[in-house]
């Protein structure tokens, strides 16, 4: 039995015999608990779990009391598997993103700009989830995606507004056609054929505590301050400190702020400086690499270090695209005569710099910071890959070049277009492009890595060349059909 300590808290001593016999608690004090048991559960409208003390005076105490979940199993909180043939299982699997249960026509989302046209009541269904999501969520009845995770910004945003989420199922894309009815059951990871009115409308849930519990009146006036998002689009013009209103919208923008400090981490003072090891290339790179830890093999490994001997993942998927034999390195650029006056033009205008400006990567195995400087533009990748696929990340961002600004403008579209066209969340701003690729697998984290190694191969001085914009969609064209040298039919 536990018995007060001398110098505070409990003791646990074993029960005197002469007591084994004995009933614990004298009628009275049954009564009491009883009494006060009723009271509790008239007050919070269920039965009661309550942690109770005895003083050594004969006083009670209600320690505390809270809903009693002896029969509330989570399998018993889940909606039933429907079994029939009128509503066959057309997907199962993947990740909760947001509990519940909706019905309606599927919308398949290929792009941002199909969100334009998205209908009130339809379930959208994407290859992978962004944030952009978030501006029909007040329209949506469900949100299916083939890639996704429960812990990305679009999950988060699912469940404020409360719409069933169902992320990384897969083949949603491929199954699912434009118009058809479905019923989305997140909770369970199905997503059946038809509408299922039972599964819709199911019996009311037991209430955890009465709606108007005192504790819970306060948590909703603590959580005013804590979980609302209002900082959703960091393309916006208030996304900034001073429009933050709740914790959420802080770890929302230090998120984002920190996000951007890695693109300038090879502008940082003194980097240049660091003892990072020349790598020699069979490309016109002057390229320095600082292994942070696992990133380099140097068994029986002797200077002049070549990429084959930087073991980094996100390194090697990314040099696969920049070394990709179809791109080319070498030779003139189809540059028309004012473009050509528009680049000598930028280069009296700037610093006296190399053409071949140092480009350092820091690497460990799964970690990649590539910072480049080539002519007159700047590009970082920093990346994370990784078996866990809620770790992984790409970031990337390109500015600048040696054209003029309405050239350079078409190429950061150009990019922009391509990007996105690769799955990858991109903002332009003038001759700055910024994408941003989360949460998937290292496989798929990989590949886009080799795609954005081609895509900085084969881009690097097309600004010269964006004479107008048939001319930047015959680029886009011409590099997604993987013609990387860009060599025009004959």
């Amino acid at each position: 039995m536990l018995l007060p300590g001398r110098g505070g808290g409990v003791e646990e001593e074993s029960v005197p015999d002469f007591l084994k016999s004995q009933p614990c608690l004298e009628p009275k004090y049954l009564r009491t608990l009883w009494e006060w048991a009723l009271i509790l559960e008239k007050h919070f409208h269920r039965p009661q779990d309550v942690e109770w003390a005895l003083d050594e005076e004969g006083r009670m105490y209600i320690l505390q009391t809270r809903g009693l979940r002896a029969a509330e199993r989570l399998e018993e909180k889940k909606t039933p598997r429907i079994q029939s043939p009128q509503h066959p299982v057309l997907l199962e699997g993947g990740t909760e993103g947001s509990y519940g249960v909706a019905s309606g026509p599927v919308f398949l989302v290929r792009s941002e700009e199909d969100l334009n046209q998205f209908p009130p009541g339809a379930i959208l269904v994407s290859h992978h989830t962004s944030p952009a999501f978030g501006t029909v969520m007040d329209r949506a009845a469900a949100i299916v995606t083939d890639i996704g995770s429960s812990t990305g910004h679009m999950s988060i945003l699912a469940r404020e507004f409360k719409i069933p989420t169902l992320v990384d199922i897969q083949k949603a894309t491929q199954v699912l056609k434009e118009h058809q009815e479905i019923t989305v059951d997140a909770g369970n990871g199905l997503i059946y054929e038809g509408r299922i009115e039972e599964l819709l409308h199911p019996a009311g849930p037991i209430l955890l505590l009465s709606p108007d519990a005192p504790v819970l009146r306060r948590l909703k006036e603590v959580l005013k301050f804590i979980s609302p998002l209002h900082l959703t689009d960091p393309k916006a013009k208030d996304f900034n400190a001073h429009s933050c209103q709740t914790f959420h919208d802080i770890t929302r923008f230090i998120h984002e702020r920190v996000i951007e400090e890695m693109f300038h981490l090879g502008d940082r003072e003194g980097i240049q400086d660091i003892k990072a090891v020349p790598i020699k290339t069979s490309i016109p790179l002057n390229l320095y690499a600082l292994d942070l830890g696992g990133g380099f093999s140097r068994e029986n490994v002797k200077p002049p270090f070549l990429p084959e001997n930087i073991l980094s993942i996100p390194f090697r998927a990314l040099w696969k695209g920049i070394s990709h034999p179809g791109i080319r390195w070498a030779g003139p650029v189809g540059v028309d005569l004012k473009g050509l006056f528009s680049v000598m033009g930028q280069s009296a205008t700037r610093p006296e710099e190399g053409f071949l400006g140092r480009t350092l990567t820091l690497v460990s195995l799964h970690y990649l910071n590539f910072s480049s400087h080539l002519g007159y533009h700047f590009s970082t990748v920093d990346s994370y890959c990784s078996p866990v696929p809620n770790d992984n990340y790409i970031t990337f961002m390109f500015k600048g070049g040696g054209a003029e600004g309405i050239r350079r403008g078409r190429r950061a579209r150009a990019l922009g277009v391509i990007l996105d066209r690769s799955g990858f969340e991109v903002m332009i701003k003038e001759d700055l492009v910024r994408a941003r690729y989360n949460k998937f697998p290292q496989s798929m984290t990989a590949q886009k890595l080799d795609s954005l190694g081609r895509l900085m191969g084969c881009f690097r001085q097309l600004d010269m060349t964006m004479s107008d914009e048939n001319m930047a969609d015959w680029y886009i064209q011409s590099f997604l059909s993987g013609n990387y040298s860009f060599q025009r039919e004959k």
